[in-house]
Parts: structure tokens; C-alpha cells; sequence
């Protein structure tokens, strides 16, 4: 039996509303850095594996927890966030600036959609997320410590809830409710485990 925690990053630039270019490089504010710190303290069991993902936000938030169990193995997964606009469009951009972009996006209902340069589909992002659960499946390790986005562990809790191997237009409305009815503060642990071919929620 596995063991596979998700958490979520802490609070980043963009969370505090301030404006952002680069989607990957956004760095924490210094409320999410201390939050890092508090993550790691509650994490009391040594892990076997730490997954990043490639963007910033989620290095910075695993740095006190790799600190704290030197040696523990890290590698990086495809679990970083929803690249559902085309950057372009929105550099420097805050948050409630974006906002009318994403609900535009979400209102198309088009999972098959790609906004631009940059950007990926819903149907993308849902296989892009179940291919990496699929390798945390393969691991040998029995803890596992998954640093991730919100969205992301949205379609994990979507996908594991209704063993969704395929999506569709109906699918995306679903998710896009999620983002609403589905807290996922920064550094909110989500805790899974993967047993006998099947995933569970352990929350």
C-alpha cells in the first residue's frame, strides 16, 4: 500500500494578487515561504520520495521539507498547473485581470480547446495528469510527498472520485465547478492511497 500525499504550494505572487509574466517562474511571497517552513514541520514521517513539479513555486515550497530529510530522493513529474491561457495574453496580468480570460475559457465548454501559443486543452491537461499518476502508481517507494498546484489536485480528486479515465465537454463544466466548491488553499495536504491496482482518498 502507497502512501501518496498531495500538497499545495504555498502562497505565490500571483495568489496575493500582484501582477506575474512567466507562468512556471512565479516565486512566493514571504507569507508562502513561511508557510513552507509550517508545512514541513507538520510532515513528521520521513518520506521515501519528493515529487516537484518544473515550475518555481513548487521548488521553494519543498525546500524545508528537503532540508529537513537530507538525502531523501526528489525528481521532478508533468504535475505543475493548468496551462489553460495562452501566456501571451496575459503577461503581467493580475489575478482579477485575468479573470474575465478564464471565465471566457471555461464558458466555451470546448474540452478539445487550446487558447494559444502555450496553452493546453482541458482533454491535454486530464492526460498529461493521469500519465504522471500513473508513474507515481510504478514507483517502489511507500511514501510519497507530491509538492503540486490546486487545479492539479482538483482533476486528482475528480479523477479518483469517478475513476475518469476520459473527459469530455460535461467533464470540464464539472471541473470548472471545482474551482469553486472544492477548497484547495495553499499548502493543503491531500492525502491518497494507491492499493491493490486502486486509488483512494485518505483525507
Amino acid at each position: 500500500m502507497k502512501n501518496i500525499w498531495f500538497i499545495r504550494h504555498g502562497e505565490s505572487m500571483a495568489n496575493a494578487g500582484f501582477k506575474t509574466t512567466n507562468h512556471a517562474t512565479i516565486p512566493l511571497t514571504e507569507k508562502g515561504k513561511l508557510q513552507a517552513i509550517s508545512i514541513a514541520k507538520e510532515i513528521t514521517q520521513q518520506p521515501d520520495l519528493i515529487v516537484l513539479t518544473k515550475f518555481t513555486r513548487t521548488h521553494e515550497t519543498a525546500e524545508p521539507t528537503i532540508e529537513k530529510f537530507p538525502g531523501i530522493k526528489s525528481e521532478i513529474l508533468e504535475l505543475h498547473e493548468y496551462n489553460y491561457l495562452a501566456e501571451e495574453r496575459c503577461i503581467d496580468f493580475t489575478p482579477k485581470e485575468r479573470k474575465p480570460l478564464v471565465e471566457d475559457y471555461f464558458n466555451r465548454s470546448d474540452a478539445n480547446f487550446i487558447d494559444g501559443d502555450g496553452a493546453e486543452s482541458f482533454k491535454q491537461f486530464h492526460h498529461r495528469i493521469i500519465a504522471s499518476l500513473k508513474e507515481l502508481e510504478q514507483k517502489n517507494e511507500q511514501f510519497i510527498i507530491v509538492f503540486t498546484h490546486g487545479n492539479v489536485m482538483r482533476l486528482i480528486w475528480q479523477y479518483i472520485s469517478e475513476k475518469l479515465e476520459f473527459v469530455d465537454d460535461e467533464k470540464m463544466k464539472e471541473f470548472y465547478g471545482l474551482t469553486t466548491s472544492l477548497a484547495v488553499p495553499n499548502t493543503r495536504i491531500f492525502k491518497t492511497i494507491f492499493d491493490n491496482n486502486n486509488w483512494k482518498i485518505n483525507d
